[in-house]
């Protein structure tokens, strides 16, 4: 987990080279992050594979699943620094067209609202 991950980056992200960051990390307020792609993730050895596997294992088979539908002609807007996602397959509409936007930014708190090691 602390150890550092090679991550090919999907064409989506416009990226030609490999990323490195371990999974489980801190933000810059102390607060436990977790950053994880498992179709790009590209581990070290066996013995990292099988982590990475058991970890996504883990992951999909969660109790703590939340599904939200998106319905049609809507969006949905995820901070990337909460939320663990993934995405259900995608049925297109045949009288809509599907874009992808990447928006980068930072998303403004107030700091009180997270509190750590309570």
């Amino acid at each position: 987990g602390a150890s550092r991950h090679a991550l090919g980056a999907p064409p989506s992200k416009n990226v030609s080279h490999d990323v490195w960051h371990p999974v489980f990390d801190v933000d810059q307020q102390g607060r436990p992050v977790m950053r994880y792609i498992d179709q790009f993730v590209q581990p070290k050895d066996f013995e990292e594979g099988v982590w990475l596997s058991e970890l996504s294992d883990a992951l999909e088979t969660s109790q703590n699943i939340l599904s939200v539908p998106v319905p049609v002609g809507k969006f949905l807007l995820i901070n990337n620094l909460f939320w663990l996602h993934g995405r259900d397959r995608f049925t297109p509409h045949p009288d809509l067209r599907r874009e992808l936007m990447r928006q980068r930014g930072y998303f403004a708190y107030a700091a009180s609202h997270y509190q750590t090691h309570q």
